[in-house]
């Protein structure tokens, strides 16, 4: 039976059980609740717990009849110095609670606060795309943070203008590519996909002096989420056969994620950003997709922010919320404190820094 954590007058909060009706009953209740993403489907306990060793508290809140009334997936993130965090959800710009009423969001809360407390952690970090409630948040202790832009593109709009209307300041960029002899192609079900996308994913994290996740981080995210049709990998090649760019984009409902993207520093000249984002665009209207969602950036990152405007994203700052420590710029790449870390991490060879840093990404979720 599931450890009792919580028990407010209407209803008591949970762990998930690993026995397949309580995993059953989560994903009906993800698939059902529109303010659930696919970053609270139970693939991710699978996927942090596999690749980067996460132990993950699973809180659901139930009624008297037994109905799920609101869930909120934990991951503890460990500290290279000092005490753990809880984060829904580590790496990501979304997660947090979903529940269907004010008394399911405070029980929820409670409980993930008393697991805190439990774990002698640091803090608690909840992410969402939207503001909580006023009233829920009363007495629970949580503080907002604006400090992340979100971008997302209205693709229903693009398909009514047609692709070369609505990007028209992109086409000189994608007409780059296209006479470079660049080729686009979904390279989900191939079985060299994660190497290939982990070649210049590495490339493209060592340019910006950034850590990189493991090849094993991604052949975790492909195996869980690929067979289900929530992820697909598409690869950009040149005109010899070499990868110059990728990305990975998960399809949450009618919204596809920009995940993860990258590109080979060495071949931005014949702009493959651009033509892969074209050609995405695209195939995702062609598959009926609504919008596509450029994913959060620290204010810090003007050039970025500015890019994904090109390609017709609007831009709005998204709420977090804290217990106890918690700071963006703790977890914000682009943050000055982090320069020096930047600087040696670029002098680093490629292999030398997949093999030391992969380790210590862990930390950062």
């Amino acid at each position: 039976m599931p450890t009792v954590l919580a028990r407010p007058k209407a209803n008591g909060v949970s762990l998930l059980g690993d026995d397949a009706q309580s995993i059953r009953k989560w994903q009906d209740y993800v698939a059902h609740n529109p303010n659930a993403t696919i970053y609270h489907d139970i693939a991710w306990r699978e996927i942090f717990g596999r690749a980067l060793g996460y132990r993950s508290y699973y809180l659901v809140a139930e009624a008297g009849d037994g109905a799920v009334t609101g869930i909120l997936p934990l991951f503890r993130v460990p500290s290279l110095f000092g005490r753990p965090r809880l984060v829904s959800v580590p790496f990501r710009d979304r997660g947090g609670v979903v529940a269907d009423d004010t008394e399911s969001f405070r029980a929820l809360v409670d409980a993930a606060t008393t697991m805190l407390g439990r774990l002698g952690g640091a803090g608690l970090e909840l992410k969402t795309l939207v503001p909580y409630p006023e009233d829920a948040l009363r007495d629970t202790g949580l503080r907002r943070v604006d400090h992340w832009l979100h971008s997302r593109v209205d693709l229903a709009e693009i398909a009514n203008r047609t692709l070369q209307k609505a990007l028209r300041d992109k086409m000189r960029a994608v007409r780059q590519g296209i006479e470079a002899g660049l080729r686009f192609d979904d390279m989900t079900d191939r079985p060299d996909a994660v190497a290939r996308w982990h070649r210049v994913y590495s490339a493209s994290q060592h340019s910006l002096g950034v850590p990189a996740f493991s090849q094993r981080f991604f052949e975790a995210m492909i195996a869980s989420l690929a067979p289900r049709g929530l992820l697909r990998l598409y690869v950009v090649t040149n005109a010899a056969g070499k990868n110059v760019a990728a990305t990975i984009v998960l399809n949450d409902r009618h919204v596809s994620i920009y995940a993860y993207s990258a590109s080979d520093p060495v071949e931005r000249s014949t702009r493959p950003n651009d033509f892969m984002l074209y050609n995405l665009y695209g195939a995702l209207i062609e598959a009926g997709q609504l919008a596509f969602d450029f994913g959060a950036d620290s204010p810090d990152q003007e050039g970025l922010l500015r890019f994904k405007r090109k390609w017709q994203a609007s831009q709005q700052l998204i709420p977090f919320y804290y217990l106890g420590k918690g700071d963006p710029a703790d977890t914000d790449s682009s943050s000055h404190r982090f320069d020096l870390a930047r600087s040696i991490v670029r002098a680093m060879p490629i292999a030398a820094s997949r093999a030391l840093l992969a380790p210590l990404v862990r930390y950062f979720g």
